[in-house]
């Protein structure tokens, strides 16, 4: 996982949630995506802006908060509760973010795409997703290489009427495209 990554989403989104627990564990968080921070000197304002080059007017523009503990969620490698998820290999355009489907036991739920960046680098075979019960009862989706927890990230709320039609919409279009191909898509084909 690359540090710098998580430190770019939050200062794209101008948040900067750090939690230090026990032991020089740190946490980082944009308010939907929770990263462990390795490998760092406890984080302050003045550290974060030294090393992730924000400058006094990009500073101004950003939430800086400072919390003693860790997350408000269960940020342990394990839950007794979890359940295993299945990340799609497509990705949805809609709005202002590119969601990726996370099937679970109970539906699907949608991950904003950029709060998978940290991991790019790292084989997509190895990493494991699990779902895990939240504050309120919502939902958090767990990234995991091994046994080890990587990230936390809450869904995309993006499912509702309109999104359902034009997913069906879509689905019945693909259907007919198929069935015009003679029911099989054929690769590579030119033009």
């Amino acid at each position: 996982m690359k540090t710098k990554k998580c430190f770019d989403i939050c200062k794209k989104s101008g948040v900067f949630y750090v939690y230090q627990a026990e032991y020089d564990e740190q946490w980082l968080s944009d308010g939907s995506a929770c990263y462990p921070i390795t490998g760092l000197p406890m984080l302050t304002e003045d550290s974060i802006c030294k090393l992730y080059d924000i400058n006094d007017t990009q500073r101004n523009k950003c939430c800086f908060e400072f919390f003693v503990g860790t997350p408000p969620i269960l940020v342990s490698d394990s839950d007794p509760n979890e359940s295993d998820a299945e990340m799609w290999d497509i990705t949805i355009a809609i709005k202002d973010k590119i969601v990726i489907p996370i099937s679970t036991e109970e539906g699907i739920l949608f991950v904003d795409i950029k709060y998978l960046a940290p991991f790019t680098d790292m084989p997509n075979g190895d990493m494991r997703l699990t779902i895990r019960d939240g504050i309120n009862g919502k939902k958090y989706v767990c990234v995991k290489f091994g046994l080890i927890a990587y990230a936390f990230i809450v869904p995309v709320d993006v499912i509702n009427d309109e999104f359902v039609n034009k997913i069906e919409k879509l689905y019945s279009q693909s259907k007919i495209a198929l069935n015009n191909l003679g029911g099989s898509v054929k690769y590579n084909e030119t033009v």
